[in-house]
């Protein structure tokens, strides 16, 4: 009699064993948990993208090239959209303005022969992005790359 209380108890141990094996395997593996997260403001997009768009200052300086400054700001944009796919939004929230504003218009090459800029698009003018961003004294400067004259951006002083 001892015995057979003994094997019946065994035979609940092992199929208890069993089934706390197949839950660790099945129920607890990283497979299966999924992470939960909080929909984004629509204004953190909005100050995320502003704060984007100034980070792109050093790419869109004279000393770079214009594919550099619209890489950076049409990535801007790319990260903007995608925020804003599954963006809500919040009632307390505020947008943080950029330090940058993003311009679209003719970029001028400068023209040795004649001291200027030359806005013809025969000679080598083409739209493009350009950046009018505030400096720290109060004012503003123009980042326009390629050492061109950014007409869109009404002609200020170049940010160094």
């Amino acid at each position: 009699m001892p015995r057979r209380k003994m094997w019946s108890l065994y035979r609940k141990w092992f199929v208890l064993s069993v089934l706390a094996g197949c839950l660790y395997v099945f129920g607890g593996s990283e497979n299966s948990i999924r992470s939960v997260t909080a929909a984004p403001c629509v204004q953190e997009c909005e100050s995320n993208q502003g704060s984007c768009r100034s980070n792109c200052e050093t790419e869109c300086l004279a000393t770079s090239t214009q594919a550099e400054c619209n890489s950076c700001i049409l990535s801007c944009n790319s990260q903007f959209l995608s925020c804003m796919q599954h963006a809500v939004w919040c009632e307390n929230e505020e947008t943080q303005p950029g330090r940058c504003m993003v311009n679209w218009g003719l970029n001028c090459p400068y023209d040795p022969a004649t001291g200027g800029y030359t806005c013809d698009p025969n000679q080598g003018a083409q739209n493009g992005y350009s950046l009018t961003c505030s400096t720290l004294g109060g004012g503003t400067c123009v980042a326009c790359p390629d050492f061109r004259y950014c007409t869109g951006a009404g002609g200020g002083t170049p940010c160094v």
